[in-house]
């Protein structure tokens, strides 16, 4: 475990290192704080979803409702997986005790919820021609938890990882639900 703790400790030195000069200018860090508010309760992720939907499904509304649905499933998986499993086994502490903003933290730092929620939403609604515009928001939205302080970059590139595995896992059992859903 000190190994693991030991390479932790190497990712978010180099993090750190790459973060720090863009605290200092006053934008990026006024759109870091709009970019980890987005992301907070996936919300940006539910009102792409349902543009998305929309856009796509006009002639197939119960198709809409099924990825709807899905995308809600597999977020509500995913945030319980990580903010009550993750989070709870690993007890990883935030790099700061309270947020700039005042608000103190229910969970603790290793993996990121925000990061984790952003890539599984990426995932899940990715299409052709739309995967780069989704996974540079969930990079934006990811990178501002570090860009803030509130998670280490190690937390985040977790989180990634964990949430595109969900994002996948969602996709899958959303097709294998129309498949079956559509034989009768």
């Amino acid at each position: 475990m000190e190994a693991f703790n030991t390479g932790l400790d190497a990712v978010d030195a180099v993090g750190e290192r790459l973060v720090a000069p863009l605290r200092a200018q006053g934008l990026i860090d006024r759109a870091a704080v709009v970019a980890s508010g987005a992301g907070e309760g996936a919300a940006v992720w539910f009102g792409w979803g349902v543009l998305r939907l929309m856009a796509d499904r006009r002639d197939d509304p119960r198709q809409a409702l099924i990825e709807a649905g899905g995308l809600a499933a597999t977020l509500g998986i995913e945030s319980a997986a990580v903010n009550v499993g993750l989070k709870g086994i690993v007890r990883r502490p935030r790099p700061v005790e309270v947020a700039r903003s005042g608000r103190e933290f229910r969970t603790t730092s290793f993996p990121s919820g925000h990061a984790a929620s952003s890539f599984a939403s990426a995932t899940f609604l990715g299409r052709p021609g739309a995967w780069g515009s989704l996974f540079g928001v969930a990079t934006v939205v990811t990178t501002s938890r570090v860009v803030l302080g509130v998670h280490h970059l190690s937390d985040v590139l977790a989180g990634a990882v964990v949430g595109v595995g969900f994002g996948l896992l969602g996709r899958r059992a959303t097709a294998a639900l129309t498949r079956r859903l559509s034989q009768g």
